[in-house]
């Protein structure tokens, strides 16, 4: 819920009505900030390091993505 307004804004009243406290709720925020910017800082590597080779592929090679992910 740290990428979206909306499920934030559900997860939190959820949250409250459990009786937890904004405290508790800003911590659990927080960590999943550093997940979501650990794994920015992640892809973003691979994409330097993968732009910065110098070879090239057919484009059959990566026509279809290897996790099968639809992203293509």
């Amino acid at each position: 819920a740290a990428n979206c307004i909306p499920c934030f804004e559900h997860l939190y009243y959820q949250a409250k009505s459990l009786k937890l406290g904004d405290e508790e709720i800003f911590e659990a925020v927080e960590i999943a900030v550093k997940v979501k910017n650990g794994a920015h800082v992640a892809i973003k590597s691979f994409i330097d390091e993968i732009m910065s080779k110098d070879f090239e592929r057919t484009a059959s090679e990566t026509d279809i993505c290897p996790c099968d992910c639809d992203c293509s």
